[in-house]
């Protein structure tokens, strides 16, 4: 009997030691200390392994990830105050749903498409170290008391998304590293981005207070992005530069250019400061930009740049049909200019210094209202009745910037013609293709696109006819005179070919 007793408390020792801690549920584990879940990931049962609890790390490396697997936290935290959170040794892994607390010393990352997404992460220093890795994806993750949020280096292909970092000293840093884009970045105090010898950076849809971009590489783009209240918004020594549609406010110097070249600068807009700070910078454009600010540029030597572009048709960025040089808010310079030829272009150049000059200055929109546009006779009056083969439709508008054209609009249940006149007047003739109403209205847009209709009037008309539109009522006449002459053509040849048609049935005959 005692030898029963001892055979079963040896199986039942030898069961619990080998059941695993951790609980599975079909294709998916749940755990809740850090050895158990390092457990549950290293398990093949497990392709997914949820934290269920808060838990606290107590040794160096909590959660250990060596194959390819999901693991969430499910919104628990996982302290870590003498190690680090997550070890990890697989590709193709995800991390996400975490809370994690420091001070540690950086997950270090060295495995191809890591997955990091929806983690708080607060109190530490060094939070993920990327080397040596081709792939990598970090979106939804905020940064509160952190020293080094992310630093990439020698890696490709990273993409950075909706991330927001505060109170932190060097924010994130990229060295010798390609192709990483960043977007929905948000950065308050202390420096938001750090690239060194990298090239193809993407920054976009991002925002800077009292923080800022250094910049060091080649091909690198920022755009869709807001700066303000930093010392120096972007500070970099770049060949190949673009920089657009963002906004600078009240930053001490906007862009700050060392040794650069290559530089695109455009559709963007800077408040109070320094807009452009230059040294030893060349090769590149600056245009469609408003400069509102009372120092725009500063240039310590010989730099030079474009100011404008090659004049051409487009929307500009205060809304004129012309892309050529900027809008310079300076001393009132755009809103009081010159524009003889109404090409919405300043008759005069900006002078920045001896070497540096905006050639083609933007206007500002001096013409905030639109034009009076008007139905004149014969146009006939709203719910009139025609019978016969159509009217006439007559229209003139006048604006004191000039009208650039007129659309009109005919429109039925199965009609729906739109002519385009040039200038102030249109006038057309209508036939009707079938009887019915009506509809007409015009629009008169001016040189500036401010537009205005008229009212829209309903014509009853009576018969059917072909659908024409004539530009007068000469032309209509033209075509009845035509008409005519070809009924008299065909009458006189048959008159001409009566008698052999006669002679050749007598023959028959």
């Amino acid at each position: 009997m005692k030898g029963n007793l001892a055979l079963i408390l040896v199986v039942l020792i030898l069961f619990f030691s080998i059941s695993p801690a951790f609980i599975i549920e079909g294709n998916k584990c749940y755990c809740d200390s850090c050895m158990d879940c390092t457990e549950a990931l290293a398990s093949f049962a497990c392709p997914q392994v949820s934290l269920t609890q808060n838990i606290r790390a107590l040794r160096e490396n909590c959660v250990f990830i060596s194959y390819e697997k999901e693991f969430s936290c499910e919104g628990n935290t996982i302290a870590s105050p003498n190690g680090n959170p997550f070890f990890i040794n697989s590709p193709n892994m995800k991390v996400r749903d975490c809370g994690v607390e420091g001070p540690f010393l950086g997950i270090k990352i060295n495995k191809e498409d890591v997955t990091f997404e929806n983690l708080k992460v607060i109190n530490s220093d060094k939070v993920f170290l990327v080397e040596n890795t081709k792939g990598c994806f970090f979106q939804n993750i905020s940064f509160f008391n952190v020293l080094s949020p992310i630093i990439i280096n020698n890696s490709k292909d990273c993409y950075l998304n909706n991330l927001a970092i505060f109170s932190t000293e060097k924010g994130i840093i990229i060295e010798n590293s390609s192709n990483i884009s960043i977007g929905n970045l948000t950065v308050g105090e202390g420096i938001g981005i750090v690239v060194q010898n990298s090239r193809e950076i993407r920054i976009a849809y991002s925002e800077f207070t009292s923080s800022g971009v250094i910049l060091n590489g080649e091909n690198l783009t920022i755009s869709f992005s807001k700066f303000k209240e930093n010392e120096v918004a972007i500070k970099g020594k770049v060949e190949g530069l673009k920089i657009e549609n963002s906004s600078f406010n009240n930053n001490t110097v906007g862009i700050e250019l060392i040794l650069s070249k290559q530089i695109e600068v455009s559709n963007n807009y800077f408040g109070e400061g320094i807009a452009l700070k230059l040294e030893k910078s060349y090769v590149g454009e600056v245009y469609n930009n408003i400069f509102n600010t009372t120092y725009p540029i500063f240039i310590t030597d010989n730099s030079r740049l474009y100011w404008n572009t090659t004049k051409r048709k487009g929307e500009n960025i205060v809304k004129l049909p012309v892309i050529g040089g900027n809008v310079w808010l300076t001393n009132n310079f755009s809103n009081s200019c010159i524009d003889e030829n109404q090409d919405f272009i300043c008759d005069r150049a900006f002078i920045i210094n001896e070497k540096n000059a905006d050639y083609l200055p933007l206007i500002t929109k001096k013409d905030g209202s639109p034009p009076n546009i008007s139905f004149v006779l014969p146009t006939p009056e709203n719910n009139s009745k025609i019978l016969g083969m159509g009217f006439e439709i007559s229209v003139k508008a006048e604006d004191e910037s000039g009208v650039d054209r007129i659309i009109l609009e005919i429109f039925s249940n199965n009609t729906a013609l739109q002519i385009v006149c040039e200038g102030n007047e249109c006038n057309r003739t209508f036939i009707a293709p079938e009887k019915g109403n009506y509809f007409i209205r015009a629009t008169a847009f001016d040189k500036y696109e401010n537009a205005r209709s008229t009212e829209t009037r309903v014509v009853y008309v009576e018969e059917e006819q072909e659908v024409i539109a004539y530009s007068s009522f000469y032309e209509l006449i033209i075509y009845i005179v035509i008409l005519i002459l070809i009924a008299l053509i065909g009458k006189l040849l048959y008159s001409i070919s009566k008698p052999f048609l006669k002679e050749e049935i007598e023959e028959e005959s």
